[in-house]
């Protein structure tokens, strides 16, 4: 049994998968005794644009310690203004409610039934408070006491409770559900792509690896890196095959950098949008995934890629392990970004 079966977070992302179909690869940011106004700090080095969407579980300890429900409030807020981004560019936050304190924590009865009632009342605040901000949505936690049969919760538990926590939020995960098409700031996202310097550029090593470690590793055609231009998809590196560019209007990649989470074709013969296009008529592809590559600052500048001249299925799993490779070609750019000192 691993360690994910034995927490929230662990469940929660497997029931993601199930309700969104699509891999998910989640961060987990914590510390012991959490209180809400320590929480800025801990999240000073978390980057909201490396994410699809967060989850902020708090206020158990607050509730332990009596805090007063509109300082829990005020802090929160503080918290989820950390994750606010630019317009067209939304980040669904799903803020958990407290828990009655008596059903997650073993201990005193007395005092738990006082922590319950002040439980209640920071979830009338933050429920308040959810409800007066865009993209963020309460999502209550009241699981059901359960008998104390041994030191450590089970797996069945923490699935419970992410059933819980999932079934209040699905009503705002349309959006993420089928690769959610972006409203793109195409501006910004051209400057950004200029600002990184990285077009017509030669190869790279480091680029190399990723792309042959994707080829070798789903067994494709080939892989590539690419970055889209005003008018045209330049490959940085590619694994199987050997193009220098092509035309944007005619790539799939520009789809990709379009989506929350990446582009899926099993059999592009079966889509309409590419069953005529040059890329399935000509060069026979059929099968397609990739994923968005995002600049230090968001912006989804190319595209990591597998593709094949066969029909191919891609599952949830495969996805997280494409997106984990594109996080590599992030990390470079990020690296490649930072000011050097002499």
């Amino acid at each position: 049994m691993g360690s994910h079966d034995l927490s929230l977070a662990g469940h929660l992302a497997r029931r993601l998968t199930e309700v969104t179909q699509h891999g998910i690869d989640m961060d987990v940011v914590t510390a012991t005794d959490l209180r809400c106004r320590d929480m800025p700090q801990l999240m000073t080095d978390v980057d909201p644009d490396h994410y699809d969407m967060v989850f902020l579980s708090v206020g158990v300890q607050d509730a332990l310690d009596f805090t007063a429900p509109e300082d829990v409030s005020n802090a929160v807020e503080r918290i989820l203004r950390m994750f606010t981004r630019a317009p067209g560019r939304p980040l669904p936050v799903f803020l958990i409610g407290v828990p009655p304190v008596s059903r997650v924590l073993r201990g005193e009865p007395a005092l738990h039934r006082h922590a319950d009632r002040r439980a209640e009342l920071v979830n009338d605040r933050l429920r308040t408070l959810c409800e007066s901000m865009q993209d963020v949505t309460f999502a209550p936690f009241a699981p059901d006491a359960e008998p104390v049969v041994a030191r450590h919760r089970s797996s069945q538990t923490y699935r419970r409770w992410a059933d819980l926590v999932i079934d209040g939020v699905v009503p705002a995960l349309p959006a993420l559900r089928h690769s959610a098409q972006l409203h793109v700031d195409e501006q910004g996202r051209q400057a950004a792509l200029a600002a990184l310097h990285i077009m017509d550029t030669p190869s790279n090593e480091y680029f190399d690896t990723v792309t042959r470690t994707a080829h070798r590793f789903f067994g494709t055609l080939g892989a590539a890196i690419s970055f889209i231009d005003h008018d045209r998809q330049w490959f940085k590196s590619m694994s199987g095959v050997n193009i220098v560019e092509f035309p944007r209007s005619d790539t799939v990649c520009n789809h990709t950098i379009n989506t929350f989470d990446g582009f899926i074709l099993e059999d592009a013969t079966l889509d309409p949008r590419f069953a005529d296009s040059y890329f399935v008529v000509n060069a026979k592809l059929r099968f397609y995934a990739g994923v968005p590559i995002r600049d230090p600052h968001g912006y989804m500048v190319g595209a990591l890629c597998i593709f094949d001249d066969k029909p191919r299925t891609f599952t949830p799993a495969d996805m997280v392990y494409l997106r984990d490779l594109a996080r590599l070609v992030e990390e470079q750019l990020l690296l490649a970004a930072q000011p050097r000192h002499a």
